[in-house]
């Protein structure tokens, strides 16, 4: 049985929830949990800005920070972005507590800033609610965290709570700060007595100590966001509750979103529903983040809508819809998989909150002719910071940045008006003209970038709002050409587009001067340059791929912008042999989706994942155009991974002629109502042979049931022609551990691709040594292998030095006509002193393998005692076998993150006729056992891990009995590692009615008959030697042992002769046998047994005689 521990809100993106999914009336939104990310959306073609961004920038947007509660990269952060270019922000920090990479269980699930540091609540997600962890305080610029308040259990579960087992959340979920009163403020959940109904509740929050304090109750409203102004007036986001009919029944639930206005006592002011730019309602499912640009006055919103939270809006408090609505206007948008929270936008202060606001429609404009000379336009504000009316104006200051000075995103306005950053061009009398519109030309612009800073003034001297324009005076770089189009055509790609219109900073250039470099993506190859048509037609386009292009305008001056252009599938068909993964965006690029199940790139997968719903849904995926030819084979593996289980789905391959449909392809392999494991990855091979020469695509279609939902993975396809020689090496294994400079044996998956049998091949071993592969072993003791069949073939190597290297396997075969495939992967092995005994047996029946966190130890509680029972049959010893040393295989489960303490251990072994335990009474006594181990241990996190006892004394094994370990732990387990090892484990059928282990794990010592049972025993490794020289021995695919103490050497039924010489070559003994004994009686010394088998082979092997 396997403990699966809590599964957090690790998303693959915040997900697309169906229309019946509302929030019942006045109750806070439930947890999500992930169902399926959206389709990457279209792009229009990118524009990349090669101007500097900071405050002074306005082509990226206004500066943001926000917490995240999920990410597209999985890396759950701290971020900083520009509120029109979302697609570039910056993980400031990236935060973790004891969830794994992706799991994004740990983060900030609110926060506030007061422009000098930002403070949030640390919370690690679980499936139906969250734990606080922390209150902290976090630089701006690094992220790094300050805890202030570290939260007791107590304190974590009062938080937690969740209403479905009685206990309601006191639990905070959203910040904000008011500059007005220096005050930090958070929202909580509230509740009547039995959790029916929800409403928020008001708390000030002391950033010193992480201590908060309830306010007031906003009885009956649910706030789901809020912020404040730099003048004390909270905004706050809540549902709009409506009623309609149900079953004859009045019904109240969420049917839009209000937007409201609270003074500084948090008493109502206005509401105002928010609707969106087509004058829909808008419905909120989840929190969102919210915050108010107090230079402007715009509220910049980021709702988590069932389309996702990935939308900024904004919002003009002072424009009202015919109806008296506010209109939420899309700003821009995150990618896919991103959800905030604790939204910040640092701001410019004026003198005082009377003084005037930003100027309105400011715009700046360069001489036309190339002379260094700006001319500047702005209507004066007619309104107060604070928004009331101006009654009084006096002027309106002119400054402009000084060369090479740079600013922060958080500069103060004194600060960025002071004599080390800016210099005053102008200020240009406005006496009593609030509202009128004016214009400055400055004469003595630089040549080049000039930014400047309009401040407009209640009184002489006063500062209001600034504002930032920048203008490019003098000779510009081109901006971005226009009206891009890309087509395919017979032959390759013809781009075309308009010149640029203005400069890439707004500037002048000479038009005359054009030309244009055109670079054809994803291979970066320069296909023109110096080009001055506005058409191209690319012809000589490589392998078929997603073609895309970046067209840069340049003059005389330098190199200007450069535009994107959208992607077109073209190129030469793909000639086998093929490995098409879709590892990365530009390789899964070449696969089309066709139908309603659609595959796109998911950068977390790193594959083409697909999500379906719960109606029936069809799809197929095409590969690129693959080069076949008239009657040759081919064999064509596709990697997929399905994700439910208890789920049913319909799989096809195909391979036709068109790309479109399957209709005509002929049918590879097709699986009706195929059983979903769930979390499986598998392969689906077929061969093909291809009617004609030409051009074919690979279809794989997928259809889910209704009401089944389901999501895949595909990561890719590999197609080769089948030729008559073909080995392939498909990995090196059944080792875990190896000792230097002695004989260790692994055994090496081979697969015979070809069409005829084979049998006269070699497989070597290979160390990788500082770049050099280091031939460490080789055997042509190898079986012979059909025609599509597999075989694990056991290969002896011996390493030379101590330490963790890598190793490899390769297949050897004279004429092999793929040479691509005879290499295994590279695996790591530790290399241990060669004092060590070998491994040389794993204990396995080979049936009902698992794995199991009962095997060796439990690791539950303070005291484990486990006994385990392996057969004669299946360690296959020989006389005078000594055992000594042991392992148990295991991964680590997903609660252990770090290395255990140790625990003090005990081993103990010895011989019984016992096939399983019959009750937890019948139990081994101590007195029939021997204690072949007294020490310590630990449990490594990660996978493919061993527990190794290296035994005090050496257990010698009789191979006609039983072997029974009984191990005995003792060691406190902390509450988070219970269950912390999952152990590889055989037999594992409860319907065997055996029970081949017992165990037991409690606070108190071993009592007999408090064990448990259990079917399964852990897999178990052995490293024995024995007094011979040599153990049970697999030579030519058969197998030999000798026995020292009676003198007879044992044979199975392949071998028909047995011939002995001395080590200087004379014959000692010669015997033709078909299987079973011969006594040799030798005397000590050193020989070579040579074996002929019935088909002739011979094979000689060194064997010492030592009693």
């Amino acid at each position: 049985m396997k403990h699966n521990y809590m599964l957090g809100l690790a998303m693959t993106g915040l997900l697309s929830l169906p229309s019946y999914v509302q929030v019942s009336a006045h109750q806070f939104p439930t947890s999500f949990n992930a169902a399926k990310a959206f389709a990457a959306p279209v792009w229009a073609p990118k524009t990349p800005s090669l101007a500097p961004s900071a405050i002074d920038d306005k082509s990226k947007g206004i500066t943001m920070y926000a917490g995240e509660r999920m990410d597209q990269s999985k890396k759950r952060s701290f971020i900083k972005f520009k509120s029109k270019d979302v697609h570039n922000f910056q993980q400031i920090q990236y935060y973790q507590f004891e969830d794994k990479v992706g799991e994004q269980l740990y983060g900030l699930t609110c926060g506030a800033s007061d422009g000098k540091n930002y403070y949030g609540f640390f919370a690690y997600d679980y499936t139906f609610s969250q734990m606080v962890k922390h209150f902290s305080k976090i630089d701006l610029e690094t992220g790094d965290t300050t805890h202030i308040r570290s939260f007791t259990k107590e304190e974590q579960t009062a938080w937690y709570g969740n209403g479905y087992g009685g206990t309601l959340r006191n639990a905070l979920y959203d910040m904000a700060y008011d500059p007005s009163s220096d005050t930090f403020f958070a929202l909580g959940y509230g509740w009547n007595k039995d959790g029916s109904v929800g409403h928020s509740i008001l708390y000030t929050v002391d950033v010193e100590t992480g201590q908060y304090e309830k306010i007031q109750d906003f009885d009956n409203d649910i706030l789901h966001e809020f912020c404040f102004d730099a003048h004390g007036n909270m905004y706050a986001v809540r549902p709009k509750w409506l009623v309609k009919t149900e079953d004859g029944k009045q019904v109240e639930y969420n049917g839009g979103t209000e937007l409201v206005k609270y003074d500084n006592n948090f008493q109502e002011i206005s509401a105002k529903e928010i609707k969106d730019e087509s004058n829909n309602a808008i419905v909120m499912v989840q929190f969102g983040a919210v915050s108010i640009d107090n230079n402007t006055g715009l509220v910049y919103w980021i709702p988590a809508l069932s389309s996702g939270a990935t939308r900024i809006y904004t919002i003009d408090t002072d424009k009202l819809t015919k109806k008296g609505c506010y209109t939420a206007v899309q700003h821009s948008s995150f990618m896919p998989g991103n959800w905030f929270t604790g939204l910040y936008v640092p701001y410019l202060e004026a003198d005082k909150s009377t003084a005037a606001g930003q100027v309105k429609n400011l715009n700046v404009m360069p001489d036309e002719s190339g002379a260094l000379s700006a001319k500047f336009t702005w209507t004066n504000p007619s309104k107060a910071w604070n928004g009331s009316a101006l009654s009084e104006f006096k002027e309106v200051r002119i400054y402009r940045k000084k060369d090479g000075v740079a600013t922060s995103d958080r500069v103060t306005s004194k600060e960025l008006l002071s004599s080390k950053v800016s210099e005053l061009v102008a200020t240009v009398p406005a006496d009593g003209k609030m509202g009128e519109a004016m214009e400055y030309v400055d004469s003595k612009a630089k040549l080049g970038l000039n930014t400047y800073y309009v401040v407009p003034s209640r009184v002489a001297g006063e500062l209001g709002v600034p504002d930032s324009i920048r203008c490019y005076v003098g000779g510009d770089v081109p901006g971005a050409v226009g009206d891009v189009a890309i087509e395919k055509t017979g032959e390759g790609i013809k781009l075309s587009w308009t010149a640029p219109t203005s400069g890439l900073n707004n500037g002048y250039f000479v038009a005359s001067e054009l030309n244009y470099k055109i670079t054809r993506m994803p291979d970066k190859k320069v296909v023109a340059e110096n080009l001055t048509a506005t058409t191209f037609e690319d012809k000589a386009l490589g392998d078929y791929s997603k073609y895309y292009y970046l067209i840069q305008a340049n003059t005389k001056i330098g190199a200007g912008a450069v535009v994107q252009t959208a992607g077109v599938l073209a190129g030469n068909a793909l000639v086998p042999p093929l490995d098409l993964k879709t590892d990365r965006p530009d390789n899964a690029a070449v696969w089309q989706s066709v139908g309603g199940f659609m595959f796109d790139y998911n950068d977390y997968n790193q594959s083409l994942t697909a999500y379906g719903n719960s109606s029936e849904t069809s799809g197929t995926l095409f590969s690129p155009p693959i080069q076949l030819k008239k009657g040759k084979t081919y064999r064509i593996v596709a990697d997929f991974y399905e994700h439910e289980q208890n789920s049913t789905f319909d799989l096809k391959t195909t391979m036709g002629t068109s790309n479109e449909s399957v209709k005509d392809a002929t049918v590879l392999t097709e699986d009706l109502a195929r059983e979903g494991a769930g979390y499986e990855r598998a392969l689906v091979e077929d061969k093909f042979t291809a009617p004609a020469d030409g051009t074919y695509y690979y279809g794989f279609s997928l259809t889910t049931k209704y009401g089944q939902y389901n999501s895949f993975r595909f990561y890719g396809l590999t197609l080769e022609e089948i030729m008559e020689k073909d080995m392939q090496a498909v990995e090196m294994g059944g080792i875990k551990e190896a000792v230097a400079e002695r004989e260790n044996t692994c055994t090496v998956t081979v697969r015979n691709l070809g069409t005829t049998e084979q049998s006269n091949y070699k497989i070597r071993i290979y160390c990788e040594d500082e770049g050099k592969s280091v031939l460490v072993g080789e055997t042509a003791d190898v079986p012979a292998i059909k025609s599509e069949a597999t075989k694990k073939v056991e290969v002896k190597f011996r390493p030379k030095n101590e330490g963790i290297s890598k190793f490899y396997a390769e297949v050897v075969l004279d004429g092999d006509q793929n040479l691509s495939n005879n290499r295994t992967p590279s695996i790591e092995l530790p290399v241990i002193d060669k004092e060590n005994a070998v491994w040389s047996k794993v204990v396995t029946s080979k049936k009902d393998e698992s794995v199991d966190t009962h095997g060796p130890v439990v690791y539950f509680s303070t005291y484990d005692h486990t006994e385990h029972i392996y057969y004669a049959k299946e360690i296959k010893g020989v006389a005078g076998d000594q055992i000594m040393r042991i392992g148990y295989s295991y991964s680590g489960n997903d609660n252990l993150k770090d290395r255990t303490a140790e625990s003090k251990v005990q081993v103990y072994m010895g011989h019984t006729t016992k096939k399983g335990f019959e009750s937890a009474t019948d139990g081994m006594s101590k007195n029939d056992l021997t204690l072949v181990y007294d020490g310590t241990m630990v449990l490594e996190p990660g996978q493919d891990n061993m527990l190794i006892f290296n035994l005090d004394t050496p257990f010698e094994y009789d191979p006609t009995q039983n072997l029974v370990i009984v191990i005995d732990r003792e060691g406190e387990v902390p509450s988070e590692q219970m269950f912390c090892a999952l152990f590889d484990v055989f037999s594992a059928n409860p319907n065997s009615g055996v029970n081949r282990s017992l165990s037991f794990s409690e606070s108190f010592s071993y009592t007999a008959g408090k064990a448990s049972l259990w079917d399964s025993a852990a897999l178990l490794y052995l490293a024995v030697e024995n007094p011979t020289g040599i153990t049970s021995t697999k030579v030519l695919g058969t197998q030999f042992s000798y026995d020292g103490a009676s003198g007879v050497l044992s044979v199975d039924d392949a071998v028909r002769n047995v011939a002995v010489h001395s080590v200087d070559g004379m014959l000692v003994k010669s015997a033709d046998v078909k299987g079973g004994q011969l006594y040799l009686g030798l005397a000590k010394g050193v020989y070579v047994v040579r074996m002929t088998t019935v088909d002739g082979k011979q094979s000689n092997v060194k064997l010492y005689v030592t009693k």
